[in-house]
């Protein structure tokens, strides 16, 4: 079993947050929490992803970005749905986040 101390459940609103680095268990808690509660995972990961998919011109600027290795500005991440909505797990982009 992973070490879990390096990862952060909060509720808030109904809706449970999973914070975590890179590799500390966010989606296979979030799994978990989806298969007992019944909850919908939404994973910024996976919506940037999609929006990458969609040969958007976001998604274009995002592959770019991720090809990069770059992280996503976190006004974007904020500002452009479906990219907007709240994440059920993602990881702190910035100390900025963090706070």
């Amino acid at each position: 079993m992973k070490d879990l101390q390096h990862l952060c459940l909060v509720t808030c609103f109904g809706a449970v947050f999973v914070l975590g680095g890179p590799g500390s268990g966010k989606g296979t808690q979030c799994a978990l929490i989806k298969a007992k509660y019944g909850y919908t995972h939404l994973s910024s990961g996976d919506l940037l992803r999609d929006e990458v998919k969609s040969g958007s011109q976001l998604g274009v600027a995002l592959d770019t970005t991720m090809k990069n290795g770059d992280l996503v500005p976190t006004e974007v991440r904020l500002t452009h749905p479906p990219l907007s909505f709240q994440p059920i797990s993602t990881s702190p982009q910035s100390n900025q986040n963090m706070e």
